[in-house]
């Protein structure tokens, strides 16, 4: 009777040995000597690992549960509303861009550099409805970015409508995982820096395509548009304002508000 026993580590390395030791000696391959890692005097081997585990989970970011637990959340429900409206939104974009490329016979897909979750900047896209009107950023900005701010450029469509129609393109950043549907309006990195400490706080999490602020000030442009100098009034008046309005969406943030502010941004558009 055959008596069985289980192989070894040993016996299993025999048979890929036993290969090739029939093998011509210049088809084999000597490895070079593993080199030793050196220790400290009296220290175990694996504590040196071990040690730099404990420092790498010490300095670690930590993100509370409930918290991870909500973004999924929210990317799932952005992507759910977003490929339930895709028959309306991908034909209302189809229409408008070819309608603006017969008109002004000029590029009408553009993308504008943002400063997004983190920090990191992002392109965010938009349609060009109408041609840029002929403003002295817009002479000194490449043929691909915009300047600033598009409301005092001249460039952001001066109706509510109008403004939804051109920031459809930023469905595909939602998409990409750059943007999400309700979140604070990005900025340029012009106007980040200088108010730094609050976009710190604002950019833990992503940029939207509405906020409260966009419904606030749904008529920027008009009030732009009556300043002497809009830049300095957006910069002095209506951007800490945005940033109030920003802080105070992550205090109440939840599917919820998210769902009522996509509401309130749809009933924006039939108002007159």
């Amino acid at each position: 009777m055959v008596k069985w026993r289980r192989r070894s580590a040993a016996d299993k390395l025999k048979i890929p040995i036993l290969a090739l030791q029939g093998l011509p000696h210049k088809m084999l391959v000597q490895l070079p000597p593993r080199p030793e890692r050196p220790q400290r005097q009296g220290a175990q081997e694996g504590s040196g690992f071990e040690e730099a585990l404990r420092r790498d989970l010490a300095t670690a970011p930590v993100v509370p549960y409930d918290r991870m637990v909500g973004d999924w959340q929210k990317r799932a429900f952005d992507l759910l509303v977003v490929a339930i409206t895709s028959p309306v939104w991908l034909l209302l974009l189809g229409y408008f861009a070819a309608r603006a490329k017969l008109r002004h016979k000029q590029r009408v897909f553009l993308s504008d550099a943002r400063v997004g979750y983190g920090g990191r900047d992002y392109a965010a896209y938009r349609l060009q409805l109408d041609p840029p009107k002929a403003t002295v950023a817009h002479l000194h900005a490449k043929p691909d970015e915009t300047p600033a701010n598009d409301t005092i450029a001249g460039t952001t469509p001066d109706t509510p409508w109008k403004r939804f129609v051109a920031l459809l393109p930023q469905l595909f950043n939602v998409l990409k995982g750059d943007m999400s549907l309700v979140g604070p309006r990005p900025e340029v990195r012009q106007y980040v820096e200088l108010f730094r400490p609050d976009y710190e706080e604002i950019l833990q999490v992503s940029p939207g395509i509405t906020d409260l602020a966009s419904v606030h000030y749904r008529h920027e442009s008009e009030i732009l548009g009556q300043a002497e100098n809009p830049e300095e009034r957006y910069v002095k008046e209506i951007l800490p304002e945005k940033i109030r309005l920003a802080k105070e969406y992550l205090r109440r943030s939840s599917l919820y508000f998210d769902a009522s502010l996509i509401v309130q941004t749809l009933l924006v558009l039939v108002k007159k």
